[in-house]
């Protein structure tokens, strides 16, 4: 799960927005090695799962893309874009193939055999792939709870306008007594007089419009405040309608253009920023920060939130947002309960070929790569719809992808692999330590039929799992950093292991996933 960088949550903005579904990838990850899913057919799984024949029980390794990093609104959608392709290519090469080629991004390779164009090349597979979400329930049960959601959303919307009309509204009545409030007038609203009480009670706040009523306290200076208060909403309220207008006006029809869904129904092209290039008027600084402290911000002085705002609400306006509220909450008991589904990925309706950017840059376009396999592992061709299929059967068949999982196998049971830095095997990382023994286990695991489980009956029987911890003065003379493992090294655990030992020993079982209704222990067993 490291090495898939998995994670439940990602961010739409600034806040992280929770994955409903993300346990489910882990639990498939987990199922698969539980059954022993052969390697080759678990990387496909994970990469096309779903071009794959009877893939039913496949698809949900998709979660490998589709759990992935996706930047929304947090940046330009070229920039966003060319992100998430990295983090896509980055995985692919040093998850299975122990490569470093997202470090060709901006410039060939400083150390390795690949060249700029070769990482264009793999990304272009994955501007040709997109989002997609598996259900797992029949179509008429997706259909229905779409309905009932799409029913849901429109009224809450409804409500939450009729709410915000009236909070403004409010905010306004109370701008147009605010010398009332000033001089404490009888009648005022209890609530809203404290709030102006706390207000001019700060000794932070030292606006420049009401220096004149501080220093006189007179009724005629509180109402020359009220006067420019108001002045100053309704210069706000007519700015804000024709940089409206302009926006609409100046922002240039939406051109034909490659859809880009994200989770969430996040269409990333459209919702970023629109009209943001488009000049519009503000108000000076000092007369916004007035419009803000009385009835801009959520806490200004004139605005009411929530139920402070509903329960001024008298007679029509009362009965017609309880009747808005029943109507909601008879829709959500009515709606049925929400089915199951992968995150995943999909073949784009459009599949291209992408253009090297210059330097990284994804807004200084070179010239365009065809889709291809790294050069220095044959180049093969990557042109057949997206070209994931065709880059999954050339990540298996390559030698280094057997050798790349068989060190992370022997790693996570020793403590280190024979190669040291399992996620590179490049010029910059470590040699093996035992050629020959990696040689071996690679050609034992692919014989076998890529059984993951056979290759650790096979490590964990053999007489080096199996060797004392204990040193020798001889053997530390030849190997201190027991690069031949001639002896076992004191491992620590990590903190999944710690956590289910834990509940082990205290007999409440190992890792749970009842709560999903999946079958406990996930660790994978040597049987």
């Amino acid at each position: 799960m490291d090495v898939a960088r998995f994670g439940e949550d990602d961010f739409t903005g600034t806040q992280p927005r929770p994955y409903p579904n993300a346990w489910r990838y882990r639990d498939w990850v987990i199922q698969q090695f539980n059954r022993d899913l052969p390697y080759d057919t678990f990387v496909k799984a994970q990469i096309a799962g779903d071009l794959l024949p009877d893939n039913s029980e496949l698809v949900g390794g998709l979660g490998l893309f589709g759990l992935g990093p996706w930047y929304y609104g947090i940046t330009q959608p070229p920039q966003a874009r060319a992100d998430e392709r990295h983090d896509r290519v980055d995985m692919v090469t040093r998850g299975f193939l122990g490569l470093t080629a997202a470090c060709a991004r901006c410039h060939d390779h400083k150390y390795d055999p690949i060249p700029q164009k070769d990482y264009y090349a793999l990304a272009g597979v994955f501007a040709s792939s997109a989002y997609k979400e598996y259900p797992l329930a029949p179509a008429g049960d997706v259909a229905a709870y779409e309905a009932a959601q799409k029913r849901i959303q429109l009224l809450q919307k409804e409500i939450d306008s009729f709410v915000a009309a009236q909070r403004e509204q409010l905010a306004l009545i109370y701008a147009r007594q605010t010398a009332d409030f000033l001089m404490g007038a009888p009648g005022v609203d209890a609530d809203v007089l404290k709030k102006v009480r706390d207000y001019l009670a700060k000794p932070e706040e030292d606006h420049p419009f009401l220096k004149a009523w501080t220093a006189s306290k007179s009724a005629a200076d509180a109402r020359a405040f009220q006067d420019l208060l108001l002045s100053v909403i309704e210069q706000k309220r007519v700015m804000d309608e024709e940089n409206r207008i302009a926006v609409i006006r100046g922002t240039a029809p939406v051109a034909k253009r490659r859809k880009t869904i994200l989770p969430f129904n996040y269409d990333s092209e459209a919702d970023f920023n629109p009209g943001s290039e488009v000049v519009t008027q503000s108000l000076d600084r000092e007369r916004y920060q007035l419009w803000q402290k009385f009835v801009g911000r959520a806490d200004a002085v004139f605005r009411l939130e929530g139920d402070a705002v509903e329960k001024r609400l008298t007679g029509e306006y009362q009965r017609h947002l309880a009747g808005l509220r029943a109507e909601l909450a008879a829709a959500k008991k009515a709606s049925p309960a929400a089915y199951g589904y992968f995150h995943g990925m999909a073949e784009h309706e459009e599949p291209i070929d992408l253009p090297l950017d210059k330097r990284g840059n994804p807004t200084d376009l070179g010239e365009m790569v065809p889709r291809r396999f790294l050069t220095v592992l044959g180049g093969s061709a990557l042109g057949e719809g997206s070209g994931r299929m065709q880059l999954a059967q050339a990540i298996v068949e390559s030698p280094l992808a057997s050798r790349v999982m068989v060190n992370r196998i022997w790693g996570w049971l020793f403590g280190a692999g024979i190669v040291r830095t399992p996620s590179n095997f490049g010029l910059m990382g470590d040699r093996p330590g035992n050629r020959e023994l990696l040689e071996y286990l690679a050609g034992r695991f692919r014989a076998s039929g890529y059984s993951v489980k056979g290759l650790i009956r096979e490590i964990v029987l053999s007489e080096t799992y199996l060797a004392s911890s204990a040193g020798s003065e001889a053997g530390m003379a030849k190997d201190p950093d027991n690069r031949l493992f001639w002896r076992m090294s004191r491992k620590r655990l990590d903190a999944e292991a710690i956590r289910d030992s834990i509940l082990a020993v205290s007999g409440s079982g190992g890792w749970e996933f009842a709560a999903h209704g999946v079958c406990a222990g996930g660790a994978v067993s040597a049987e």
